[in-house]
């Protein structure tokens, strides 16, 4: 099976960044980036046991309805840490290197959030997942949520959200010291798990204004 290619660099003052990958991020900021994805990287091992990429069919990743699938975390172990321990260090390492761009950037930087794949993403051994038609469903709820929170914060006039959620090309762009403060926002909230937070957040402002597009 062929890895995917791990895409190109991005500057330190170019950060994209898939919008449900907020919620990774969140967790990097109470725990770091390496006891973050050295605990996921250990799940996934876990999952994936024995199988390589030619025990499993990673094409039907692709599709939503796969995820009830008894088989799914173990395909999507492969996916992510690929089939040795040197494709699962590079996992790892280009993970970790990816969430810190973000974690390390100036407050200045310019930070978008997008519904296409980015670093993190690139960062998967296959990657098959990344297609799947929900996935950018997440991405244009936590985009949508983050401009509402940050509208919440008073920081709306630093943020600016371009296209319509069910646009392939709906983004949200700001800085990345503004991102932080709505990190310290669910930080604040629940220090134990952020992304819980968000999560609650962001469904009860995307549901009603949001629920015909999807």
């Amino acid at each position: 099976m062929t890895e995917r290619d791990s895409g190109s660099p991005v500057s330190a003052e170019d950060l994209e960044l898939r919008g449900h990958h907020f919620s990774t991020v969140l967790d990097v900021a109470c725990y770091g980036a390496e006891t973050v994805i050295d605990h996921l990287t250990a799940k996934l091992e876990r999952a994936r046991g024995n199988n390589t990429s030619n025990t499993v069919d990673l094409d039907r990743l692709a599709q939503n309805d796969f995820r009830d699938d008894p088989a799914y975390p173990t395909v999507y172990a492969v996916d992510l840490i690929g089939d040795n321990a040197r494709q699962t260090e590079a996992f790892r390492g280009k993970t970790v290197e990816s969430i810190n761009r973000l974690t390390d950037c100036a407050d200045a930087a310019t930070v978008t959030f997008t519904m296409k794949p980015d670093a993190i993403c690139a960062s998967c051994v296959f990657g098959r997942h990344c297609r799947r038609p929900d996935i950018a469903d997440s991405d244009a709820r936590a985009i949508y949520a983050l401009g509402q929170i940050s509208e919440g914060l008073n920081l709306g006039d630093r943020v600016k959200v371009s296209g319509k959620p069910e646009d392939s090309s709906y983004k949200l762009a700001s800085t990345a010291g503004v991102v932080r403060a709505v990190m310290r926002h669910f930080v604040d909230a629940d220090r134990e798990n952020p992304a819980r937070a968000f999560a609650k957040t962001r469904d009860n402002v995307f549901y009603e204004p949001l629920k015909r597009y999807f």
